[in-house]
């Protein structure tokens, strides 16, 4: 990967070098967001009242980002964004930067390379186009709704979402296309350098977000290949069918994973009604251990009602993700692969970090085990307001459990503390999870300026025990784009 990178800077630096001989065009920008964020028994339903400030958390954060964008001669770009979020802890959460001793309220943050691509249509009027480096899936890049590939980096929260990425486009005819992408996602950042602060080296799996004083993107290295379809079958049908294969390398107690999966995803539209799903199985091996399968998807009804006040629109959903039955040799556990995000419930993604701690590490949204039923409900009573209103009820397909041995639990303390936690928390009787509620409403207060507002709030069930007390989640933001 260091030589591809290599061979993508003297590309860069070829490309640049003709920009001056040619027509270059430039789009530069700047981007500020403000957020203000307070989340109450987030993590552990106040189930662990000695951890209460963790379990509880206000803080400040301010995300502010640079980017220009160099176009040479209509079909060849350069695209260079830089990234940095320093955050404000309110309290009582603080940061750790010096293991026990050192406990801080602002954490400065990385400035690191967010995005920096070279993209080029057609070359040599072939009917290809080439994405080449750090890139986003998201936005009109983005693979089906996200459910599958989403965030490279869910480590840094929405700081960034990259990956280090070759992605090549076939355009087979006109509303069919063909992606073949190929992935490197390392736990740290690898491939470019960063100003960073001078924190000290941890060596823990389960517990810090900033590893060997840098902050840590996801669990594990992760690797991966896919294969991306679309296609108009017809004016109210498309089809995406897909391959991915991901590799996890080995942490902690978890060996290499190899991972293949194969899916489908299809929305058809008619008139005002609206029909899209996507379902997917999985099959693998952790290297030396056991087999892995798994089976997800989602499904939602969506109508639009454009002739009454405030153009309402309806949504109905339901998600499905396999889990685990502790009494096969195999692991049935749904995984997520490259997308761990709000999927249903943002909140929710908090709740289950310690339920799935030793396959994702401290990092929320690893959904899995979980069947759901969503209902969303939209609003425009506005032109540059928009409010969604949803409910969400949640269910587990299997009594979940601790999956490391008495053994592995000796030989690591954090595990073992761990296990404490999840005991206290999952009661191993219920399996209605709770349910969810969101408010949600933005503002377009300026061409350059949306202010945004957001409340979620979780009701726990009998999945969790009784003691387990309702969570909490307000979100204030201003974000301003030049």
């Amino acid at each position: 990967m260091r030589k591809l990178i290599f061979l993508f800077l003297i590309i860069l630096f070829h490309f640049y070098k003709m920009g001056f001989a040619l027509s270059v065009e430039h789009k530069p920008g700047i981007g500020i967001r403000l957020r203000e964020e307070t989340l109450d028994n987030y993590l552990f339903l106040k189930t662990a009242p000695l951890l209460s400030y963790w379990d509880d958390n206000s803080m400040l954060r301010f995300k502010i980002t640079f980017w220009d964008k160099i176009k040479v001669n209509n079909n060849t770009s350069l695209y260079l964004r830089l990234s940095t979020e320093p955050r404000y802890y309110i309290g009582p959460h603080v940061v750790t930067l010096d293991e026990t001793n050192n406990l801080k309220n602002f954490d400065q943050d990385e400035l690191l390379i967010d995005n920096f691509y070279l993209e080029i249509k057609k070359p040599f009027n072939l009917p290809l186009d080439l994405k080449i480096g750090r890139q986003d899936f998201l936005g009109e890049d983005m693979y089906g709704e996200g459910f599958l590939i989403f965030d490279g980096t869910p480590g840094d929260g929405s700081r960034t979402f990259f990956f280090n990425a070759i992605r090549v486009r076939w355009l087979i005819k006109k509303d069919h296309t063909l992606d073949f992408v190929i992935i490197s996602n390392p736990k740290t950042e690898r491939y470019f350098p960063i100003i960073h602060p001078s924190y000290k080296d941890f060596t823990s799996e389960y517990l810090m977000l900033y590893y060997h004083g840098k902050k840590r993107l996801i669990a594990t290295d992760e690797k991966g290949f896919m294969v991306y379809g679309r296609s108009k079958v017809f004016e109210n049908l498309t089809l995406e069918p897909y391959y991915i294969f991901k590799e996890e390398e080995s942490w902690g107690f978890n060996p290499n994973l190899h991972l293949h999966t194969f899916g489908i995803r299809g929305v058809f539209n008619w008139k005002s009604w609206g029909l899209r799903g996507e379902i997917t199985t999985q099959s693998g091996r952790y290297s030396g251990t056991k087999d892995v399968s798994g089976l997800g998807g989602y499904i939602y009804f969506y109508r639009t009602f454009k002739e009454l006040p405030f153009s309402p629109k309806f949504e109905i959903g339901y998600v499905y993700l396999s889990g685990d039955n502790p009494r096969t040799k195999k692991d049935e556990g749904f995984n997520t692969l490259f997308s761990k995000g709000p999927l249903i419930n943002e909140l929710y993604s908090y709740v289950i970090l310690i339920e799935n701690i030793c396959k994702n590490g401290p990092f929320p949204g690893y959904w899995s085990n979980l069947r759901g039923f969503t209902l969303n409900f939209y609003l425009n009573p506005l032109k540059d307001l928009k409010i969604r209103l949803s409910y969400q009820k949640m269910w587990t397909l299997r009594t979940p459990y601790f999956s490391l041995t008495a053994e592995q639990m000796a030989k690591d303390h954090e595990a073992a503390l761990l296990k404490l936690f999840f005991d206290a928390m999952i009661s191993g009787k219920g399996k209605d999870r709770g349910q969810g509620f969101t408010i949600e409403g933005s503002y377009k207060i300026t061409p350059h300026i949306t202010g945004l507002l957001k409340y979620e709030h979780f009701d726990p069930g009998d999945f969790y025990v009784s003691e387990a007390r309702d969570a909490k989640f307000l979100r204030l933001q201003l974000e301003i784009k030049f």
